[in-house]
C-alpha cells in the first residue's frame, strides 16, 4: 500500500481580496539562489559535457514513510531516461509520471502538465552527462544530478518511480530527486502548490490572481496557447468528489478541454484532468463541477484562486 500525504492540504493561509493581483511571496524551500534574479547555487561541472551545468549534491533521504526501512542509493545505470521511441512510447509523455510515497502531487502534477505542453519551451528535457549524472533542463538552465537513485530494501524505488510495465522513462523520477537536492531534502517536498513547482522548474513565479470569472474559457486559452496547466483540488472530500473521482487537496494536470462542434457552434463539454499517481484519473468534470470541486488553476504566467485558501503558500 501506498502511503500519500498530498500536498495543496499542508498550507493553507488567507486568500487576499477579491480581484486584487500581487507577486507571489518568495518560496522559503528554493535556494535563493536558485531564482532567476540570483547566482546559480552549486559547482559548475569541469567536463566538456557539463560546461555550463549546475552539478547538485544528492539529496537526503527523508524518514517518511517511517515503515519504509532500509533507504538507499543505488547505481541504475540500465534504466532508461526516456522513453521508448520506437515502440507507442515517446520520450517525455505524461503517463511517465507516477507520483510515489511523498506527498509532493504539487510537483509531479506540475510535471505531467507540462510533459502535456504545447510549447517545447515548458517542456522537461534530459541528457546524460556522463556515467555517473545526468543533466535536466530547469528553464534556462541545465542541472546536473547523480544518477542513482533512492531504493527500499525490498528492491523498489523509495519515491518517484516507473508507471510499469509499459512505460519505463525515469526522467520525473531524476526531476523529483534534483528538486529535492533544491529543497534541502525530499522530506521538504511533502506539501506544496504548482505556483511553487513552476518556479523551480522554469524560472518564473506566476502572479496569484483571484477568481478569474470563466475558468474553463481560461484553461482553453492556456492550452491552446502551448502553456502546462495544472489544478488543485479542494481540502474536503465530497460526494460529488468521490462521484467523478477526485481526490482532495491533490494536485492534477490538465490534459485537455473537451467541445462537440455543432453546425458550426462549439459546445463546451468538460474538461480531462491527468492524475500524477498514474491511475484512478478523474472523470470528464463539466465547467460548473470543475468550479465546485477545484479552487486553483495554475500556469507558468500566474494563478487563479476562487476557494477559501492561498494559493502559495505564506
Amino acid at each position: 500500500m501506498t502511503l500519500r500525504i498530498d500536498g495543496p492540504g499542508l498550507n493553507m493561509p488567507t486568500l487576499p481580496s477579491a480581484n486584487v493581483v500581487e507577486e507571489t511571496n518568495p518560496f522559503t524551500r528554493i535556494d535563493p539562489r536558485f531564482r532567476p534574479t540570483g547566482d546559480t547555487p552549486g559547482e559548475t561541472g569541469t567536463s566538456q559535457a557539463a560546461q555550463g551545468v549546475t552539478m547538485l549534491t544528492d539529496p537526503k533521504l527523508s524518514f517518511w514513510p517511517p515503515f519504509l526501512s532500509g533507504k538507499r542509493y543505488k547505481d541504475v545505470d540500465d534504466l532508461p531516461l526516456t522513453g521508448n521511441t520506437e515502440s507507442f512510447d515517446k520520450a517525455i509523455w505524461v503517463p511517465h509520471v507516477r507520483q510515489g510515497a511523498l506527498g509532493d502531487c504539487w510537483l509531479m502534477g506540475t510535471l505531467a502538465a507540462m510533459a502535456l505542453a504545447k510549447d517545447p519551451q515548458y517542456q522537461p528535457a534530459i541528457r546524460r552527462i556522463d556515467d555517473e549524472h545526468v543533466a535536466l533542463k530547469f528553464g534556462s538552465r541545465e542541472v546536473g544530478i547523480g544518477d542513482d537513485l533512492p531504493f527500499r530494501r525490498d528492491g523498489k524505488l523509495l519515491y518517484a518511480r516507473q508507471n510499469q510495465p509499459h512505460f519505463q522513462a525515469t526522467w520525473p523520477i531524476y526531476y523529483e530527486k534534483a528538486a529535492a537536492a533544491i529543497a534541502g531534502g525530499y522530506g521538504a517536498l511533502n506539501g506544496g502548490w504548482p505556483a511553487e513547482a513552476f518556479e523551480m522548474l522554469l524560472g518564473n513565479a506566476p502572479k496569484n490572481v483571484r477568481t478569474p470569472g470563466d475558468v474553463v474559457d481560461y484553461i482553453g486559452d492556456a492550452l491552446e496557447s502551448g502553456l502546462p496547466v495544472a489544478v488543485t483540488t479542494r481540502s474536503s472530500q465530497t460526494d460529488l468528489m468521490t462521484d467523478v473521482k477526485l481526490h482532495s487537496n491533490h494536485t492534477y494536470a490538465v490534459r485537455k478541454v473537451l467541445t462537440l462542434n455543432e453546425a458550426g457552434e462549439p459546445t463546451l463539454l468538460g474538461v480531462k484532468l491527468w492524475n500524477p499517481w498514474g491511475h484512478e484519473h478523474p472523470k470528464v468534470l463539466s465547467p460548473e463541477q470543475l468550479q465546485a470541486l477545484c479552487d486553483t488553476v495554475t500556469t507558468p504566467k500566474e494563478t487563479f484562486g476562487w476557494g477559501s485558501r492561498s494559493v502559495v503558500p505564506g
